[in-house]
C-alpha cells in the first residue's frame, strides 16, 4: 500500500486529501497512524487535537447522557483520541 501520510497536505489548518481511498485502505492507514483521522466520502481527513476545555465539555456531556440513559438499553461511550508519541 502506498504511503497515504505523504498524500495529505495541510492548507489553512485543514487537511486536504489528494486522492480517493477505500474504507479498507483507511482502516489500514489509521491502524499505522499516530494521529487520529476520519473517513468521509472516500477521503481521509486529519482530526484536530483536543483541548482541556473540549475534554471537560465532552466529559460533562457524557455524564449527562449517562444519567439520562440510565436503565435504558443503550449506553454512551467516549472514544479516546490517539496522541503523538
Amino acid at each position: 500500500m502506498y504511503e497515504l501520510l505523504n498524500l495529505i497536505t495541510m492548507r489553512d489548518s485543514i487537511y486536504t486529501p489528494l486522492l480517493e481511498t477505500t474504507y479498507a485502505e483507511y482502516l489500514e492507514f489509521e491502524e499505522k497512524s499516530q494521529t487520529k483521522h476520519e473517513f468521509c466520502g472516500g477521503e481521509i481527513r486529519a482530526m484536530a487535537g483536543g483541548t482541556p476545555k473540549h475534554a471537560r465539555l465532552a466529559s460533562n456531556f457524557g455524564g449527562e447522557l449517562y444519567v439520562g440513559l440510565k436503565g435504558q438499553s443503550c449506553q454512551p461511550i467516549q472514544l479516546q483520541p490517539k496522541s503523538a508519541s
